[in-house]
């Protein structure tokens, strides 16, 4: 069994150990005797860092706990470790260090929302960008209840209070924070709640009907998010060439609306002039005017196209180089011709929506479907 120094003395971020065994899964996996190291678990990930020997360096990517040994995996570089080997290991301290701020974050935010607002937490998980917990609700959250437990948790946070952790048996931790929670924890903990930092709710909304999720961050990892905003900010500010950034946007918005009007218009008149062309050239048939054409668009167009094209003619078959094809008809084209084509549409594998004027799918083999529609019908 691993002697677990990240319970025995969480601040050493530094040891030496001895390698006990070795496996290969999809990372090389190392068991030391001792380790700093957290292996994941109750919503918190693992520590990472390096672990070093005499002529190699191995990364540690992921820790678990199998059967109270702490197994270390990663990506290693130069020889390979022996077993009874002296190593030293190194913790990655600016990571323990946010995961600490967010476990802790989270203990203090859940235990007010259920003490305050009998709003249980029975979900909870760090996440790389940000930490979540889920609520069990299926009636509205109150937003007015998070954002006041948002304001008290950060007061708490200014507040110092020590944070206790303790066995009350061995297979029972505690991590208390007196007067506001106290509940069994296998987690990793600041000392102090000021070492928090400061506490912010991202993102409140409903997972499903039955649970509410709140997303949220502090400490070490809201002052970079707050920095990368700032730098966007600075961004957005210079490609928008003015510092108040809403009225910009405002004017930008109505421009591309304005944009976008004209853009329609034109591909309206476009779309007209080119059904206009296409219907000069169809066909005179026994049926009435016909036109099939191939052209290289996509499906959307060649639907508003054939619309156009049905204002001025019998029938209109339209495809493209995808295999996608619509076919429309004008309302007085004979009904039995019509069926007759949707049947040696399916006999070619046709899938897609049948309207009683208009077709729209992909199939097999259309440039065969055409000489077959030209023997029997053109």
């Amino acid at each position: 069994m691993t002697e677990k120094i990240f319970y025995l003395d969480p601040e050493r971020y530094k040891d030496r150990g001895e390698v006990l065994e070795i496996k290969k899964k999809d990372l090389l996996g190392i068991l030391l005797d001792r380790s700093i190291f957290y292996p994941e678990g109750g919503g918190q990930p693992s520590d990472r860092g390096i672990i070093k020997g005499e002529n190699w360096e191995f990364s540690v990517l992921k820790v678990i706990e199998e059967k109270g040994n702490i197994w270390h995996f990663g990506e290693l570089k130069g020889d390979l470790p022996k077993i009874g080997e002296q190593v030293f290991m190194e913790l990655d301290v600016s990571l323990r260090k946010e995961y600490s701020q967010e476990h802790s974050a989270q203990h203090l935010f859940s235990a007010i929302i259920e003490r305050d607002y009998k709003y249980e937490t029975t979900g909870f998980q760090i996440l790389p960008e940000h930490t979540k917990i889920e609520i069990p609700l299926s009636l509205d959250i109150n937003l007015s209840y998070i954002k006041s437990a948002e304001e008290k948790t950060n007061f708490y946070i200014r507040e110092g209070i020590p944070i206790n952790i303790y066995w009350e048996n061995e297979n029972k931790r505690i991590v208390e924070i007196p007067n506001i929670d106290k509940n069994p924890c296998g987690g990793i903990h600041v000392k102090n709640t000021k070492e928090i930092g400061a506490f912010k709710v991202l993102r409140v909304y409903r997972k499903n009907s039955q649970f509410w999720r709140i997303e949220f961050t502090s400490g070490d990892r809201l002052i970079r998010r707050l920095e990368k905003r700032e730098e966007e900010y600075e961004y957005i500010k210079q490609k928008l060439g003015d510092p108040n950034i809403l009225s910009a946007l405002d004017k930008l918005i109505n421009k591309l609306s304005l944009l976008e009007k004209e853009n329609k218009k034109l591909k309206e008149e476009i779309l007209d002039y080119k059904a206009e062309e296409i219907s000069k050239d169809s066909l005179e048939t026994s049926l009435g005017k016909v036109v099939i054409k191939k052209l290289d668009l996509d499906i959307n167009t060649l639907r508003i196209l054939t619309l156009k094209i049905l204002e001025r003619i019998t029938l209109s078959f339209l495809f493209n180089n995808s295999g996608e094809l619509i076919l429309g008809r004008r309302k007085e084209f004979h009904k039995e011709i019509w069926d007759k084509i949707i049947n040696i549409l399916e006999s070619r594998n046709f899938k897609g929506g049948k309207g009683e004027n208009l077709i729209q799918g992909r199939v097999d083999n259309i440039e065969n479907i055409i000489e077959v529609l030209f023997q029997e019908f053109f």
